[in-house]
C-alpha cells in the first residue's frame, strides 16, 4: 500500500515527530479533561486496522460507519482508510426510508454500529440493507491509486433527493490541504467541531479537536449549556458550527450575560448566515473574528468572509436588497455566473436594483447561478442520472452547479440573492431586506413573492410595519404576507427553508393574517384560526 497516496497515512508523520502533542480533547460530566495524543491514536488505529482486517476488511470495502461523534468514530474511519477501504457515512437527520434508498444504492460489504445506532439499525431493518457479498473493488491486493474511493457521503437532499458523493485518496489530500490554507489551520489551534471533513483537516494540521458531547449534530436539541462548558474547560480557541448551533449558542450567552473571551476564531457555514446573528456574536465573543464560510456538500469551500473585513456600507447594502455577501472567492476556485435562459420581470427589475444601489457605473450587475470548478469540486456523483442538471462542461472543464442565485460585485465579492428554483431567485435578498425592517429576531421565508414571517403562537409584527414591508421590498414585485406558526428547516443543520413546504403546507397559527402588498396599497383579509398540527420542523 502506497502510504504517500493513502490519506489515511495523514497521522502517521505527526505522531511519529510530535506523539505527544494532542489530537483530541474531551470534557467529561464531572468537567474532568481528558486528552488523547497523536502517538496514542496512531496506536489504537493501527490495532484497530488489524482487528478489521483479521475480520476480512480489505482494499475497496465499503464499510458503513454508525457511530455517534466520537473518538472511536475517528479511530474506525481512519483504520478502514490504512486498509484502503472505503466509509459510507448516512446523514442520522434522514429518514429510515431514504436511508435504506442510500444504502440499496451503495451497497457496503459491513455495517460499524454502536450505542443508539446499533439499536437503530437492528429495529429500523438498516442491519438487512448490509450485503456482504458486494464490494466497490474486489480485488485486496490491487494498488491503491488517487482515485481510489476513500469516503461516501449523501448529499443532505433539501433541494432534491440525495446524492451519493463519492471522493477519492487524491481528493481528500487537495481538500483537506484548501481547508488547512483557508481556514489557516495550525498545530496550536484547539477547535470544537463536529463535522468529520474538518476533523479530518485538523489531524492532517497537527491540530487538536474538542470532540463535544453536547449533541451539537443536531442544532435543535445541542446542549448550549454542556457546549458552553466544554469550550471554556477546554480552552478552545475556535469554533466551527452551523449558523443555528451558533445562534443558539449566542443567545444563551446573551440571557446570561457572559461572553467567551478564550474563542479567537468562530467559523460558521452550511447554511443561510444571518447579519444579525453576526453582530449579535461579535458581543459575546468579543476576542474572537467570526468567518462566514460558503461551500456545499460537492465544494468545500468556495469563498469565506471576516466579519472585520464587512463594511457598514456592505451591511446597509444587504439591508437593502444587495442580498448576503459571503466574501471573496478563494484561489483554488475558478467561479462562473451563469444567467438564468428566461429571467423574470422580477429579476430584471432586480437588476436594475442593483446597479442603483452599488452605484458603479462600471457594475454590469450579472445576476445567475453560481458554477464552481476546481481540484478540490467533486466532478462525479455515484450514478450518472444525479449529475443531470448538477454538472455543467464548460471552457473544458467540469462545473459544479451550486443551485445558489447571485453575482460578484466591482470588487469581484460573492453575493448570494437566493437560489436558480422558480420563485426563490431573491429569497435572501428579501428575507435580509424584511428582517431589517421587522428588527426582530424571526425566522423568515420569502418565495414566490410571499414573505412568511414565524410567530411561534406569538401575536406577531404590528400590522404598521407591513406598510414599511411593502416599499422595501419594492425591488422583489408586489408581495404577499402571512403569519405562519412555524417555517420548515432543513433537519441536517436547522438552518436552511424548505421553501416547498410553505407551498404545500400554507399554516396559519391563532388569528393569521394575510396581506396583500401589490401597487394599490395596503389591503387586510382576516382569516379564521385554523387549529392544525405544523410538522415543519420534522420533514427534511
Amino acid at each position: 500500500m502506497e502510504q504517500a497516496i493513502n490519506v489515511g497515512a495523514i497521522l502517521d508523520d505527526i505522531a511519529a515527530n510530535y506523539p505527544d502533542r494532542a489530537v483530541f480533547m474531551e470534557v467529561e460530566r464531572d468537567s474532568a479533561l481528558t486528552t488523547t495524543t497523536y502517538g496514542d491514536l496512531l496506536e489504537t488505529v493501527n490495532r484497530r486496522s488489524l482487528e478489521l482486517s483479521e475480520r476480512g476488511i480489505a482494499n475497496g470495502d465499503i464499510v458503513l460507519l454508525l457511530e455517534p461523534v466520537s473518538k472511536q468514530l475517528y479511530i474506525d474511519l481512519l483504520a478502514l482508510l490504512k486498509l484502503g477501504a472505503c466509509a459510507l457515512f448516512l446523514d442520522p437527520g434522514m429518514s429510515t426510508a431514504t436511508m435504506k434508498n442510500c444504502l440499496r444504492e451503495v451497497k457496503p460489504k459491513a455495517m460499524i454500529a454502536s450505542g443508539f445506532y446499533k439499536i437503530l439499525a437492528t429495529v429500523t431493518g438498516l442491519s438487512a440493507e448490509i450485503d456482504c457479498s458486494k464490494k466497490l473493488d474486489s480485488d485486496p491486493v490491487k494498488a491503491l491509486t488517487e482515485d481510489s474511493p476513500a469516503l461516501i457521503t449523501f448529499t443532505s437532499g433539501s433541494s432534491g433527493r440525495a446524492k451519493a458523493i463519492v471522493r477519492s485518496h487524491g481528493f481528500l489530500r487537495n481538500q483537506l490541504a484548501v481547508l488547512k490554507k483557508e481556514l489557516a489551520i495550525t498545530e496550536t489551534r484547539i477547535e470544537l467541531t463536529a463535522l468529520p471533513m474538518f476533523v479530518l483537516a485538523n489531524i492532517a494540521s497537527g491540530a487538536c479537536t474538542v470532540l463535544s458531547k453536547a449533541g451539537i449534530k443536531d442544532p435543535k436539541k445541542a446542549s448550549v449549556k454542556v457546549l458552553k462548558k466544554e469550550l471554556s474547560i477546554s480552552g478552545a480557541d475556535s469554533i466551527l458550527a452551523s449558523p443555528s448551533l451558533v445562534g443558539n449558542l449566542v443567545e444563551y450567552l446573551k440571557e446570561e450575560n457572559s461572553a467567551l473571551l478564550n474563542l479567537k476564531t468562530v467559523f460558521t457555514g452550511g447554511g443561510t448566515v444571518r447579519a444579525d446573528m453576526i453582530k449579535a456574536a461579535a458581543r459575546v465573543f468579543p476576542e474572537a473574528d467570526i468567518i462566514t464560510v460558503y461551500g456545499s456538500s460537492e465544494a468545500e469551500p468556495i469563498a469565506h468572509l471576516k466579519e472585520s473585513e464587512s463594511s457598514q456600507e456592505d451591511r446597509d447594502l444587504s439591508r437593502r436588497g444587495a442580498g448576503l455577501l459571503v466574501g471573496s472567492v478563494i484561489d483554488e476556485i475558478e467561479l462562473r455566473v451563469l444567467p438564468l435562459d428566461k429571467p423574470d420581470d422580477n429579476v430584471k427589475r432586480y437588476t436594475t436594483h442593483l446597479k442603483e444601489l452599488h452605484g458603479d457605473a462600471c457594475f454590469e450587475a450579472q445576476t445567475g447561478e453560481i458554477i464552481v470548478s476546481g481540484a478540490h469540486v467533486v466532478e462525479h456523483y455515484l450514478l450518472k442520472e444525479d449529475e443531470i442538471g448538477r454538472k455543467l462542461d464548460l471552457e473544458g472543464r467540469r462545473f459544479h452547479r451550486t443551485g445558489d442565485y447571485g453575482y460578484l460585485d466591482s470588487r469581484g465579492r460573492l453575493w448570494l440573492t437566493g437560489s436558480v428554483a422558480p420563485g426563490n431567485n431573491l429569497s435572501y435578498a428579501a428575507e435580509e431586506t424584511a428582517r431589517a425592517v421587522l428588527k426582530d429576531n424571526l425566522q423568515l421565508a420569502f418565495y414566490k413573492n410571499h414573505l412568511y414571517i414565524e410567530t411561534r403562537n406569538s401575536p406577531g409584527p404590528a400590522p404598521v410595519l407591513f406598510n414599511r414591508l411593502r416599499m422595501a421590498l419594492a425591488f422583489a414585485g408586489p408581495t404577499e404576507i402571512s403569519t405562519v406558526a412555524n417555517i420548515a428547516l432543513d433537519r441536517r443543520h436547522n438552518t436552511k427553508v424548505l421553501y416547498k413546504e410553505l407551498e404545500r403546507r400554507a399554516l396559519l397559527s391563532g388569528r393569521g393574517r394575510l396581506f396583500i402588498l401589490g401597487d394599490q396599497g395596503l389591503i387586510f383579509r382576516f382569516f379564521k384560526s385554523i387549529n392544525l398540527r405544523s410538522r415543519y420542523a420534522h420533514r427534511g
